[in-house]
């Protein structure tokens, strides 16, 4: 940056915290501030271990129907007899949580014709009631998280500014949350 003569207007680096890039701006002598959007995953990712089994019997489930063009036959037909809007599954990215938002989102469009099709080809893929009311109890809680990762993927720029107000949103969605969950607890009492 002093070859360019830019030193005087780098306030701090933005990085996904990679131990080789913190590195580099220590040398640097610069400030380094997480990356949102990488910080944002890693949150999610750790915050969705606790039902890793589910997450991986639906990926189970959605790569059989994405490898077998019998099976997404079968899936489509089921769609139809059923009068259900034709949807195909979507395969998460193992580096991008909100893909995995949208996968568990999509099984519960269509888990109707999901665990029909399953029934019939492949009963060792099928989702027990437990899990369908995990996967549907947990998107309402990502979906803030959700929201605010495709936000900020869209931008070119992100600020500060605007990743403070994201923090306190989320802050107070998840104490609202806490709340709720307080009160539901009481009440079945």
């Amino acid at each position: 940056m002093a070859e360019w003569h830019i030193s005087h207007k780098v306030a701090a680096i933005i990085s996904d915290n990679a131990a080789n890039i913190l590195s580099a701006v220590r040398l640097g002598e610069w400030r380094s501030i997480a990356c949102f959007a990488h910080s944002l995953n890693r949150v999610v990712q750790q915050a969705t271990t606790e039902i890793t089994d589910v997450i991986t019997q639906v990926k189970n489930i959605v790569e059989y129907f994405h490898r077998s063009t019998q099976g997404q036959k079968q899936l489509t037909a089921t769609q139809q007899q059923m009068n259900l809007p034709v949807l195909k599954l979507i395969q998460d990215v193992k580096t991008r949580w909100n893909s995995t938002f949208d996968m568990l989102q999509r099984i519960v469009q269509v888990k109707d014709a999901v665990i029909a099709t399953v029934a019939l080809q492949r009963s060792d893929l099928s989702i027990k009631e437990q899990d369908r009311e995990i996967i549907e109890g947990v998107l309402p809680l990502l979906k803030p998280f959700y929201e605010i990762t495709v936000e900020i993927s869209a931008e070119k720029n992100v600020t500060l500014s605007k990743v403070i107000v994201f923090c306190n949103l989320l802050k107070s969605f998840l104490q609202r949350h806490a709340i709720t969950k307080k009160l539901s607890q009481c009440s079945q009492r």
